[in-house]
């Protein structure tokens, strides 16, 4: 197989998330991160409550209607399993820290903002394109999943359509195993990826997420 259609392959292979540990407890969570929030101006608070709840993985049930369309990659980002993983990772700072070195891997093997695009289609068929190679794959929706059937296999992937925006949510541990078995094939992706294996690896709960733009 093709080096970039295996890097590809990885990108699209996601682990599925666990129903019950994905609910999230808002109101406990808007409490913990407005009592951790700098400052006493409540507007800068508010934020914060609103820039996390935005990267929790999503339970809303998905609709083919508002996934049929062209999605453009705009940006990584650390998607929380739960309301609980915040009092294990310390919250934003190593959200941020996960974050930028997401966006090295990700940037070495072709994901950068404008670069990758996402097509589904009405009729179930879909692509990917990322630079100048594009891989084709069928979808589905389960619930608050979407499946895509890649290279023979299915895979699962945690969805969230907010605001005109696609958040793919990958869990962090499956994500790196499958770009470690390609890893030398891309110069300097092993130490990369070296780097956020460790970074992640003393937090649970943590998933690696895509961003995509509604064109």
């Amino acid at each position: 197989m093709n080096v970039r259609n295996i890097l590809l392959a990885a990108a699209l292979m996601l682990a599925a998330p666990k129903a019950a540990n994905a609910q999230s407890n808002l109101g406990k969570l808007a409490g913990t991160l407005l009592n951790n929030a700098g400052g006493d101006d409540k507007e800068s608070k508010s934020g914060v409550v609103g820039e996390l709840l935005g990267n929790l993985l999503g339970t809303a049930k998905l609709t083919d209607k508002n996934l049929v369309g062209t999605w453009t990659y705009s940006e990584p980002c650390v998607v929380l399993e739960s309301d609980n993983v915040l009092s294990n990772i310390g919250g934003k700072v190593i959200e941020n820290k996960v974050e930028a070195q997401q966006k090295k891997v990700l940037e070495k093997i072709g994901f950068t903002p404008g670069k990758v695009v996402l097509v589904l289609n009405k009729d179930k068929s879909g692509t990917m394109t990322v630079g100048k190679r594009t891989s084709k794959f069928t979808w589905a929706v389960e619930g608050s999943n979407l499946k895509l059937t890649f290279l023979k296999r299915t895979h699962t992937i945690n969805a969230k359509i907010t605001a005109g925006k696609l958040q793919l949510a990958m869990n962090a541990d499956k994500m790196l195993s499958l770009l470690n078995s390609t890893a030398g094939a891309v110069s300097g992706l092993s130490s990369s990826m070296g780097a956020l294996s460790k970074l992640i690896s003393n937090y649970k709960g943590l998933y690696l997420g895509l961003m995509f733009t509604k064109n």
